[in-house]
């Protein structure tokens, strides 16, 4: 707990104000809860003393919100794939053009961009150069996102990797098992259906583990998983509620999925995880990381193979330009330097 007296000048300490721009709100994907939980939980540990307050950024900012962001020390944009190439015909991240004169000074902490794409076009370029911090340092998810801000002419950012593992420290990482448990929960990606591919995917899991759970981190994952009618599988509430609680019983429990967050939360519980990449972000955050992901595009046969075989989690944190960006963040509170832990 920070202190609360007056110094010796009779001035009582400053207490920041952060406004949270929340993937979350008004989200279909249960996914941005988990991210969130790692922004909230990676902002109380490098700067504890700040007054945290949320607005959405899948919906544009109203009068209380613009307020809030106009009396806050620091906006923090938290995680997820909101950049695009192209904000003038896809942009996740609600701010009218209108909102550009106001909006000022953004803060990005392990941001990423929505796809592969081209370089950003001249409208993106703007918009960036608005409403993003041109001093202060910018946390990305990956090097992918690095070099398409660099496009934009951003150049005060570092890759940290998505905020979700900042926790992995080195002890963390070796409780994970190795071997293969005794059962599974997997998840679908409804916005990348391949029935295909699917169908297969879930007859190995029910071939390689005695019990396989599901569950629906999507709010469409459902539906989905009903039309591939392939039976004999449990699914759980579609509450990260429930998930946590199936991650935290008594239960042997691998994940293999192809929702990138999920799998980072088993691991969060301890549990083996092997991500199935549908998308740009596990295999960009795979390539920086060495997260465990496989490629639904390489067929079943590798993927059967790497469930049987051992699995070692060993993650490559960039922790320097994590401390990097701590620093910055509290510079930009006027907070002291970060104690040594």
């Amino acid at each position: 707990m920070s202190d609360t007296k007056p110094d010796a000048r009779g001035v009582a300490p400053h207490q920041p104000l952060v406004t949270i721009f929340d993937t979350a709100a008004s989200s279909r994907n249960l996914g941005d809860q988990i991210i969130m939980d790692a922004v909230r939980s990676q902002l109380r540990l490098t700067a504890p003393e700040a007054f945290c307050v949320t607005v959405p950024t899948h919906d544009f900012v109203g009068e209380e919100g613009r307020k809030l962001i106009e009396a806050s020390d620091a906006s923090v944009l938290g995680g997820t794939n909101l950049l695009s190439s192209e904000v003038n015909k896809y942009n996740q991240w609600k701010v009218s053009w209108r909102d550009t004169r106001w909006l000022r000074n953004v803060i990005m902490l392990g941001t990423g961009w929505w796809q592969y794409q081209r370089s950003p076009n001249i409208f993106s370029k703007y918009f960036l150069g608005q409403v993003l911090h041109r001093q202060r340092l910018h946390s990305v998810r990956d090097e992918y996102t690095a070099r398409q801000l660099e496009c934009a002419g951003i150049v005060n950012v570092r890759n940290t990797s998505c905020v979700t593992l900042w926790e992995f420290d080195a002890a963390k990482q070796a409780a994970i098992p190795c071997h293969r448990s005794g059962s599974v929960v997997t998840t679908l990606t409804d916005y990348k259906p391949a029935p295909d591919k699917d169908i297969p995917f879930l007859q190995l899991l029910k071939r390689s583990y005695e019990k396989v759970y599901l569950w629906p981190q999507g709010s469409r994952d459902y539906n989905y998983f009903h039309s591939l009618a392939v039976g004999g599988i449990e699914v759980i509430d579609p509450h990260l509620t429930a998930y946590d609680e199936l991650l935290a019983s008594s239960v042997d429990l691998d994940y293999v999925g192809t929702r990138l967050h999920a799998g980072i939360r088993a691991m969060k519980y301890g549990r083996r995880s092997i991500i199935l990449g549908v998308d740009n972000r596990a295999q960009e955050i795979s390539r920086d990381t060495g997260l465990k992901v496989y490629s639904r595009d390489e067929g079943l046969g590798g993927l059967e193979r790497l469930i049987s075989d051992e699995v070692e989690t060993r993650l490559n944190l960039p922790s320097a330009a994590i401390e990097e960006w701590r620093e910055a963040f509290r510079a930009e509170l006027s907070l002291a330097p970060i104690r040594p832990r």
